[in-house]
């Protein structure tokens, strides 16, 4: 797996299920303890978070596939 930002936070809860077929992570960009580098630095909440890219990435995991992947259309973010 190779990913960076949201995509890389979400490697590090895969890499740690230790599924026999993954075989290496490439993390870029992103941090590996979600509630206290990110969502709660300080043990304060951090708004943006919550208000920002939690509701954008609720959109893209409801996005159309790639088109890349599938043969068919691609998500409407590009």
């Amino acid at each position: 797996m190779i990913r960076k930002s949201y995509g890389a936070v979400v490697q590090w809860g895969v890499a740690g299920q230790n599924l026999p077929h993954l075989k290496a992570i490439i993390v870029r960009s992103a941090n590996n303890d979600v509630y206290t580098e990110l969502t709660n630095p300080d043990g304060g909440i951090c708004p943006w978070m919550f208000e920002y890219c939690a509701p954008m990435m609720h959109g893209f995991n409801f996005a159309s596939p790639l088109a890349e992947l599938t043969g068919g259309a691609g998500p409407p973010y590009g």
